[in-house]
């Protein structure tokens, strides 16, 4: 498999949301139209802006990747919906008495963040958006008020994932775009890039265009040396799968070889096509 030429210094790379970019000249549009963004390569070319009318909310898929696409689930112990009420309740008294130039603003603004993301998974369809509309919000005042703020990869990374989960591929392709270009080395770019193919993966079902742009995205995150092993092997899969949507059949057997010799007790290798 192999498009790395995209991916050099100067290259314009992935254009999110709008006509495919493989092979072709991305046309300029005013950069406050940001319907539709730059995957930048790694070395980022900062004069390549481009942005078309936004798509529609896709439907995320996540029912095999959301473990390694959100690190912080390995490391909570599960919570009754209780306690995290009670949680949030007190962060967000602790918040509105704190002063507008306190230290601890941004720290606390993030509890309540991971409080209320916390909460959404212990809801399922309106009641879960509702808690990671209320997670976007701390997010987003963090990312506005506190721009030195030390983990800001992560506030955008989460935030990204927030937006995707709940259906606004726009506003998700925003939040990765920005740690992607304003934090190259985050641990968390491969899984912004993942995230990437993911968005164009659900896109592909009504615009088979877009399965050339999963795939590169995919590619970029195997390139990546700090990508941890569970999102490789993911992004192999996922890369095998749409090639065979393209009708790639003999690349995609290369992709899931290479995953079978890579990764053969992962998740993603049991679930390589029955036959391939």
């Amino acid at each position: 498999m192999g498009s790395r030429a995209i991916w050099r210094r100067g290259a314009l790379g992935l254009v999110l949301g709008g006509a495919a970019a493989c092979g072709g000249e991305a046309r300029s549009r005013p950069a406050e139209d940001l319907g539709a963004l730059v995957i930048p390569p790694l070395e980022v070319d900062a004069g390549a802006p481009a942005a078309v009318d936004p798509p529609a909310p896709v439907t995320v898929r996540t029912a095999l990747t959301i473990r390694a696409r959100d690190p912080r689930r390995a490391g909570r112990r599960p919570r009754s919906r209780a306690l995290l009420m009670t949680e949030v309740q007190g962060l967000q008294r602790s918040l509105a008495s704190a002063p507008a130039s306190a230290p601890e603003r941004p720290a606390l603004r993030r509890r309540l963040a991971e409080a209320y993301d916390e909460l959404a998974y212990t809801a399922s369809g309106p009641d879960a958006a509702r808690a990671r509309d209320e997670a976007i919000r701390e997010y987003v005042a963090i990312a506005a008020e506190h721009p030195s703020y030390p983990a800001l990869d992560e506030v955008l990374y989460y935030l990204g994932l927030a937006h995707e989960l709940n259906g606004d591929a726009a506003s998700a392709r925003r939040a990765y775009l920005d740690l992607v270009t304003k934090h190259p080395r985050s641990r968390l770019v491969p899984l912004a890039y993942f995230a990437f193919g993911e968005l164009f993966s659900a896109e592909a079902a009504d615009d088979p265009s877009k399965d050339a742009l999963a795939l590169q995205a995919y590619e970029q995150v195997m390139t990546l040396a700090d990508a941890d092993e569970p999102v490789q092997a993911d992004a192999l899969l996922r890369a095998g799968e749409t090639l065979l949507r393209m009708g790639r059949d003999a690349d995609a057997d290369g992709a899931f070889a290479r995953l079978r010799a890579r990764f053969p007790e992962s998740d993603a290798a049991a679930a390589i096509p029955r036959g391939r």
